[in-house]
């Protein structure tokens, strides 16, 4: 069944007809009539519209209001030549296919109304969402959702523009169905990329932002998320990018999960004779003068074992963000050796001793 958008355009006409003898001058009237509905339209949400939004606490109604003003006015335009040709009383092939064009610019025009005003409506959403929730989902989660809505927006629209012009939707629907069995088919790899991802995103498994260490040794930042894959960050600003079903596969330590603190550790030797409470002691107050070091969880030192050729340590400490560790590791390594050095403990490196022993002369 066909979509009839003439017929309330037409009942308004008919009865704004009776009130006109000449078609040309009622033309003229449905002209000027539709310009003032489009200059009022703009008075209204100028001088009222913006008025009143503004003075709420949100911003999403001056979103909406300042993005879809212009397509309103553009459609208001649209159905006043569709009211003039209706005017007219003009028939034929080629004003009927004028018709079509014109419910086919509503139907688009509509449809990007809609979008735009899904868009502000799920960015707003996002943002309080997470807000309050403290989570970054929004910056994985919505991208998909908006994706997916925007595709059946479009599609929505491209049934109705294909009603319009008396094309039968049921072949087209069911084409599509095959369509995407044999798309399906063909793009088994990307579809596991899309579901991998979604898994990943709902299970929390990580977020933008967090720095991840692979399988392969690679540490580095995720900062993108997409529907196919997902981007990682290095130290040396390069890019790398692995599909979501391997990620989703793979054993991944997330270093900003469950807290963004992070444990960081210093192993070190000193030679053997070295006092070793002495050394626990000097070490453990060099751990406390470095200030990005937290108090709470406390730092402490660790005797750990008689090597072949040192006495081994570890010292260990916590800070308050996994981002930090590594630099703040490397202040902890120049404050221990100033510590230890200055308090006479000697560090310990590789040495080998050699016994000679001198034998008998022969007689």
């Amino acid at each position: 069944m066909s979509i009839d958008l003439d017929r309330p355009i037409n009942e308004i006409m008919a009865t704004l007809r009776d009130y006109f003898s000449n078609d040309y001058i009622y033309a003229i009237f449905i002209f000027f009539l539709f310009l003032l509905i489009a200059f009022i339209i703009t008075v209204v949400y100028k001088y009222f519209f913006l008025v009143v939004s503004k003075k709420t606490k949100t911003k999403v109604d001056d979103l909406i209001i300042e993005k879809a003003i212009k397509p309103i006015y553009i459609f208001v335009i649209i159905t006043g030549f569709k009211a003039i040709i209706a005017a007219l009383e003009l028939e034929g092939n080629s004003i009927e296919n004028i018709l079509k064009t014109f419910n086919s610019l509503l139907v688009i025009v509509f449809a990007y109304i809609l979008i735009v005003i899904f868009r502000i409506i799920a960015e707003h959403w996002g943002k309080a969402w997470q807000k309050r929730t403290k989570s970054k989902y929004s910056d994985t989660v919505m991208p998909l959702i908006e994706k997916i809505i925007y595709i059946l927006f479009i599609l929505s629209a491209i049934i109705v523009v294909l009603d319009i012009w008396g094309i039968e939707v049921a072949p087209f629907l069911a084409g599509l169905g095959i369509a995407g069995l044999a798309i399906g088919l063909a793009l088994q790899d990307s579809l596991k990329d899309f579901v991998g991802g979604v898994n990943l995103i709902l299970d929390n498994a990580y977020t933008v932002g967090d720095k991840v260490k692979l399988d392969s040794g690679e540490v580095g930042t995720i900062f993108s998320i997409s529907i196919r894959s997902t981007r990682i960050k290095t130290y040396d600003n390069n890019v790398i990018i692995i599909p979501n079903h391997i990620m989703a596969s793979s054993k991944i330590i997330n270093y900003a999960q469950p807290k963004s603190r992070e444990r960081g550790s210093v192993p070190f030797g000193v030679v053997y004779g070295s006092d070793i409470e002495k050394t626990k002691s000097v070490a453990l107050e060099a751990l406390k003068k470095v200030k990005e070091v937290l108090e709470d969880p406390a730092p402490s030192v660790e005797f750990l074992e008689m090597a072949d050729f040192s006495l081994n340590f570890r010292a260990l400490f916590w800070v308050s963000s996994f981002s930090d560790r590594w630099d703040i590791e490397r202040d902890v390594v120049q404050k221990l050796y100033e510590e230890l050095n200055n308090a006479g403990i000697e560090f310990a490196f590789p040495t080998s001793t050699i016994y000679l022993k001198r034998g008998e002369k022969d007689n």
